[in-house]
């Protein structure tokens, strides 16, 4: 069966990312989870309050900075068939 991954599973598997890079982006991630998820004690309302908590910020940001790594990474798979 096929599936999609989610955001998460293709920056873990294909953003190329340093070591360095992988453990600062996994701390911000952890960071951010234990904020909003309920399972870890957080609140999805942190994403409501304003301003943002810069831990959201950064939370949500950090993606966005590596959509270009998985573009590149993606357009050099794409064919097309």
């Amino acid at each position: 069966m096929k599936h999609v991954s989610g955001l998460l599973k293709c920056i873990e598997r294909d953003a190329d990312l340093f070591s360095a890079e992988r453990l600062a982006w996994k701390a911000v991630k952890d960071a951010g989870v234990k904020l909003f998820s309920p399972e870890h004690g957080g609140s999805y309302s942190v994403f409501n309050r304003r301003s943002l908590s810069n831990d959201i910020i950064l939370y949500c940001a950090q993606d966005v900075q590596l959509l270009p790594r998985l573009w590149s990474y993606y357009r050099r798979r794409i064919t097309p068939e």
